[in-house]
Formats: structure tokens, C-alpha cells, sequence
């Protein structure tokens, strides 16, 4: 079941993130099967519109700076990725099987990764991050001499999401209407969804969804939990809409 989809206090690329992690674990699964494929067909679409209005919602912030931060982790991606591919022809079975292995790791985001749109390369980077940081792939990556590109990669990543969310920009930090709006519509979208699946699980068996609900609780929690770390927001930066 989903326990939760209360994301109020998220500032708005957490909450994109959030909704970008829901989507990519819809996307892992036999959609057809759990009868969500026109779910997550509409979801996509709503998400694509989210992430267009926050784009233009920062608009200030896009500079040549913004630009260069985004072309640095995708020249960190794309080295890290050369790296590993040309590991895969390695001599020693050993290494080439470890290359194999994150490569696979790395290609279920996809293969053109830094062709995404700003704020979708930073939800898959986060969740790419997070998998190379597992214990089983950091042996890998230890194995391959990567931990240095890795954390280069999350270095760059890091510099590009201050950037794009920072709270000292006047304009900017506020919701403007059509961001309300479309944040509204996807998180409504959301509370559809956690409806449905719960009503799927009672009539269907929890079995067949206990791996998607597990990831969405996941991700809502861990999201929750970050800002309850960061404590509470100042005044001055506005409220969130409730949800």
C-alpha cells in the first residue's frame, strides 16, 4: 500500500524529483500487467509540462553559468561512461564483467542520460548516484579505478542543482501561478495514483505491487525526512500550496 503522498514542504525540484522517481519506477514495471499504462502515460506528460514551467519559472537563473554547470556533469557522465565501455574489451575477465555490470547499471536510465531536460537529468543523477554508491557496485568501481570520476560526477551534479534552486534569487523563489498550478495538477496525479494502486492491491493481491508501493514510500519518506533535517523554512520564501 502507499502510505503517503503528502509532499507539501518540498521546495520545488525536490518535489520534481520526487515525481520524477515515481515515474521511473512506474516505468520499471509490466505496466499492462498492473493495469497503470494509460496512468503512466498521462503522468509523463504531466511531468514534462512541470518540468517546462519551472524551467521558464527560473529563467533569471538559466545563464551562461547554469549552462556551463550542466555541460560539466554531462562531460562527467559521458566520461565516466567511455570509461566503463572501454573496460567491457578489458583482457581480464574480471574487470571487462564489472564494466558489463555497471554499464547495465547505468544504461536502465537510458542511454542518452544528458539529452534529458534540466531538471529530469538531475532526478535520474540522483537515483544514478545513489545506485553506483550501493555496496555491491562500489566494489566495481573501486575494482575499475572509478571512484574518482564518480565523484566528480557527483561534484558536478551537486554545483548544478544549487545553482538551479538557489533561495537568495528574489523573483525566482516564488510560485508563480502556472507553477501552482501544474505542481498541483501532477501531485493530485500522484494522490490518483496511490488511490488506485491501494484500490488494485485489495482486489488484485498486494504481491504484484509490493515492489513499486516499497519505492514510492521510499522515495516520499527519504523526501520528507530531508526536509525535516533542513528544519524549518523562512517566512520570507513563501508557502507551498497544500496537498
Amino acid at each position: 500500500m502507499i502510505t503517503s503522498t503528502n509532499l507539501t514542504m518540498l521546495r520545488n525540484l525536490e518535489h520534481f524529483q520526487v515525481m520524477s522517481n515515481v515515474l521511473i519506477y512506474l516505468k520499471n514495471e509490466n505496466l499492462e500487467e498492473l493495469k497503470l499504462a494509460d496512468f503512466s502515460k498521462v503522468f509523463e506528460e504531466k511531468l514534462k509540462t512541470y518540468d517546462e514551467v519551472l524551467v521558464l519559472e527560473r529563467g533569471n537563473i538559466l545563464s551562461a553559468k547554469l549552462s556551463d554547470a550542466d555541460k560539466k556533469r554531462d562531460n562527467a557522465l559521458r566520461s565516466l561512461l567511455n570509461i566503463i565501455k572501454s573496460y567491457t574489451v578489458y583482457p581480464e575477465t574480471e574487470k571487462a564483467d564489472a564494466a558489463l555490470k555497471l554499464q547495465a547499471v547505468i544504461e536502465k536510465y537510458g542511454k542518452s542520460i544528458d539529452r534529458l531536460p534540466y531538471l529530469e537529468e538531475s532526478g535520474v543523477l540522483v537515483n544514478l548516484l545513489g545506485d553506483l554508491e550501493a555496496s555491491d557496485n562500489k566494489a566495481l568501481i573501486t575494482l575499475l579505478h572509478l571512484d574518482e570520476w564518480v565523484a566528480i560526477l557527483k561534484s558536478a551534479a551537486t554545483e548544478f542543482d544549487q545553482l538551479f534552486i538557489n533561495r537568495e534569487t528574489d523573483n525566482s523563489t516564488k510560485l508563480s501561478g502556472q507553477v501552482k498550478q501544474t505542481r498541483q495538477a501532477i501531485q493530485e496525479l500522484f494522490q490518483n495514483l496511490a488511490t488506485l494502486i491501494n484500490a488494485y492491491v485489495i482486489v488484485y493481491g498486494a504481491e504484484k505491487y509490493a515492489t513499486l508501493c516499497s519505492k514510492i514510500n521510499e522515495a516520499v519518506t527519504y523526501a520528507r525526512d530531508q526536509v525535516a533535517r533542513r528544519g524549518p523554512r523562512k517566512k520570507e520564501e513563501g508557502k507551498i500550496t497544500n496537498e
